[in-house]
Formats: structure tokens, C-alpha cells, sequence
């Protein structure tokens, strides 16, 4: 049988198959894995830890805000380190600066602090570092995997599988962040510091599979200057179509993060009446909903590209899914609340998690390959911008969702915030409906 001789980091090769591609998609995804995995490690335990009942219920909310919020504060940094350091060595200093933040964080927890303000400082500046590293080595391995030289259209199903590996990582984190916290007293290292040090570990581990990504590319300085003026004449940078989707990204993060606070208190409380088991239930249907949905939806947008790059099929797609985000926040906000039984507003309540969670996914997957439209395949530098600005702005509609949804739903009520949501995401998917009609290009 023939084979390729070309090698797999040969970027002058030619497009490759998915088979030759495979370990580079696979070291990226393992990334992702990773750095969510350390992300959530913290969840099942620290806010009833003695760190965080020292500093408060006021000050935990910063500490948890930290992490996303310093992500999307790194967003100018990747575009620049790849441009020095190539992608490889970005993804690195990023592993190293998530697990120096993981292993500090586990060290102030720790150490005996003088006052809640200065433990929930140290805490937020430790959770801020590791941020700020997963934002930069995440922002390299999604422009690594936006310039593989792929055979055909299969860059939206290799970044909707990105999608799939954060929900497996979300999940593992949390479940080994529970077991490595009841099992770190019988350690020398104790309860609080085993599950950060194991962090700091997995993010270690990472970095030999770095070896197999591409090296940094070959060029000197004047070919940068010409990658950039051509990165700006193609409309790199933000045009109207693209400061839209970008918009969508932003909103879309800050209408599924704004649930996070409110919906607990709310399913407990009659006439649904359900506990801690029921309510996690919920929660992972909507994460499972939204990893199913994201392959998929993958698929279609990358046939979407097959058939016409800029007839706006795309921003059909995430129409669609800001419109059923229309309907599940309508399901479990107003609907439920006029509902005639019990029965009928917690079967409401039930459907709409789901639901959220597969119309997510069709906003959010189609995003990114709609940014990056009009770029060359191998345009590192424009592709960086593109993928650090989406990394970035996500990461901060996650920070602000809970934030303002918490401070809303105190004021007006949890059916008022949820129908506010539904409002805005009706907006938004209407808005986006005229621009794929319009055909607006994102670039």
C-alpha cells in the first residue's frame, strides 16, 4: 500500500487526511481535558473548605471569578507570543503558568493568613494566573487546530470536538476533585493541597505530547509586517459581521453562565421541590444535551462551508440556536410559572435543560468557523487574533452571566430574569436571522 511520504509536520505537504492529522487533534484535546478538568477540580469542595468559610460568602464570588475573568483579560497575549514563539512554545508557557497557579492555590489555602481580605487576594491572584495560562494555551491549540491542512471541510467538527473534550473535563474534574479531597487526609499532603497538586501534575504531563504540534513557522520579520497588512486588508480584524458574532459569542456566554446561581434555589423551593441528586440530574442533561449536540452541529456547519463560504448559513445555524434558546428559557421561566399543575411547571421546568443545553451548541460551535471565513487554511497570525478574541470574549460573558444574573434575580425575582433572557436571546436570534439573510460576512 502507498503511503504519504511527506511528514506530518511538513506544513508544505499538501492537505493531509484526518488519520495523519489525528495525534496533533489529540495533543490539543488533551490540553482542553486538562485545563478544565483543573478549572472544576475545585468545585465539590473549597466552598465548604475552612479557606473558604474564612473569607466569606461575599469574597468566595471573586475567587471563583478570577479564573474567566483573567482568561479573557490574556486575550491580547497569544497573537503576540505565537508571533514570537510559534504555538508550540505558547501552549507550554501557558501549561506552566496553570499549574503554578493550581499548586499556589493549593499553598494559600493552606497557610495561616492574618484576614479574609488578604486569603481571598492571594486566592483570586493564584486562581488569575492559572487563568490567564489556560487562556493562552487554549488560544494556541484552537489556532493550531484552525490551520491543520485538512482534506475537505473538517475544521468545525475537529473545533466541535473541542466542545465534547471541555464537557468530559468539566466533569472529570469535578468527580476527581471529590475523591482526591477525601482521600488527601490519610497523605502528607493533606485534604486541601492533594487535588491542586495533582492539577499541577496533569498540567505537567501535558507538555511532552506538545512535541508533536507543529514547529514555529519559518520567516523573518518583513514577512510578519506583510501577514499582518494582510491580515488587516482581508478584514482580520473586526468588520461588522465579525463584531456580530463576536457579540453572539459574548451573549450567548452570559445567557447560559446566568443560570449557574439562580436555578438551585429556585428548583428547591415549591412546586417543584426537588433535592440535591434531582437538581444534579438536571445539570447533566444539559451538559449532555450540549456535548451530543455538538458533533453534530459540527457536521452541519461544516457542510455549510461545502456548499457556499459566505451565503450566511452559518448565522442560520446560530439563529436557530438563539431561537431555541428562546424557547427553553420561555419553558422554564413564564410557561412554568403560568403552568395549571405542579406536575405540568416541573415537566416544563425538566424539557427546558435539555434543550438549552442542544441550542448552546448551535450558537457556540458554528461561532468560530464563521470568524475565521475568508482566511487562508495556514494563516497562523490572522487565525491567532481570531481565536484568542473568541477565547477571550467567551470567558468573560461566563464571568458576567452569574454576576448579573445573581444581582437581578435579588431584585426582581427568578421569573422576571429568566423572562429578561428570554427577551434578549429573542433579540439576539433575530438579529443574527437578518444577517445571515443580508449574507454579513464575519471577516
Amino acid at each position: 500500500m502507498a503511503t504519504d511520504p511527506t511528514p506530518l509536520l511538513d506544513p508544505s505537504g499538501g492537505p493531509k487526511p484526518l488519520r495523519r492529522l489525528l495525534p496533533i487533534l489529540l495533543a490539543c484535546y488533551a490540553v482542553f481535558l486538562g485545563n478544565y478538568a483543573a478549572f472544576t477540580l475545585l468545585t465539590p469542595f473549597f466552598p465548604t473548605s475552612a479557606a473558604a468559610i474564612f473569607i466569606g460568602e461575599e469574597l468566595l464570588g471573586a475567587v471563583f471569578a478570577a479564573y474567566p475573568l483573567a482568561t479573557a483579560a490574556s486575550t491580547p497575549l497569544p497573537p503576540l507570543m505565537i508571533r514570537v514563539l510559534g504555538c508550540r512554545a505558547t501552549i507550554a508557557l501557558g501549561l506552566v503558568a496553570n499549574a503554578a497557579g493550581s499548586l499556589l492555590f493549593g499553598l494559600a489555602g493552606r497557610h495561616a493568613w492574618g484576614s479574609p481580605a488578604a486569603l481571598a487576594a492571594a486566592l483570586c491572584a493564584c486562581r488569575a494566573l492559572g487563568g490567564a495560562g489556560a487562556g493562552v494555551a487554549e488560544s494556541g491549540c484552537l489556532t493550531v487546530i484552525s490551520t491543520l491542512p485538512w482534506e475537505g471541510n473538517n475544521n468545525a467538527k475537529a473545533l466541535a470536538g473541542v466542545e465534547v473534550v471541555v464537557g468530559v473535563g468539566m466533569a472529570l474534574g469535578s468527580g476527581l476533585g471529590g475523591i482526591l479531597f477525601a482521600a488527601g487526609g490519610d497523605t502528607p499532603l493533606g485534604a486541601f493541597l492533594l487535588p491542586f497538586v495533582c492539577a499541577a501534575a496533569l498540567s505537567a504531563l501535558l507538555l511532552p505530547p506538545l512535541l508533536l504540534l507543529p514547529p514555529p513557522r519559518a520567516g523573518g520579520d518583513g514577512d510578519d509586517d506583510e501577514s499582518d497588512a494582510a491580515a488587516r486588508k482581508r478584514g482580520c480584524f473586526p468588520s461588522a459581521g465579525y463584531g456580530a458574532v463576536a457579540l453572539s459569542v459574548l451573549l450567548v456566554a452570559v445567557a447560559t453562565e446566568a443560570i449557574n446561581p439562580i436555578l438551585e434555589p429556585h428548583l428547591r423551593a415549591k412546586p417543584y421541590g426537588m433535592d440535591t441528586a434531582q437538581i444534579g440530574y438536571l445539570f447533566a442533561a444539559y451538559s449532555a444535551a450540549y456535548t451530543l449536540g455538538a458533533l453534530p452541529v459540527g457536521a452541519l456547519a461544516d457542510r455549510a462551508l461545502d456548499a457556499a463560504p459566505s451565503s450566511g448559513r452559518l448565522k442560520a445555524l446560530m439563529a436557530g440556536g438563539w431561537l431555541a434558546c428562546v424557547g427553553a428559557f420561555a419553558m422554564l421561566g413564564p410557561l412554568a410559572d403560568a403552568a395549571p399543575t405542579p406536575a405540568a411547571a416541573t415537566w416544563l421546568a425538566v424539557l427546558s435543560l435539555p434543550l438549552l443545553g442542544a441550542a448552546s451548541a448551535a450558537v457556540i460551535v458554528p461561532s468560530m468557523p464563521d470568524m475565521q471565513s475568508g482566511l487562508a487554511q495556514d494563516d497562523e497570525a490572522a487565525k491567532a487574533v481570531v481565536c484568542s478574541l473568541w477565547n477571550g470574549v467567551f470567558s468573560l460573558g461566563c464571568t458576567v452571566g452569574p454576576l448579573a444574573s445573581a444581582a437581578l434575580a435579588d431584585f426582581a425575582g427568578f421569573t422576571a430574569t429568566i423572562s429578561w433572557l428570554c427577551v434578549g436571546t429573542g433579540l439576539v436570534g433575530a438579529a443574527m436571522l437578518g444577517a445571515s439573510a443580508l449574507k454579513c460576512p464575519a471577516s
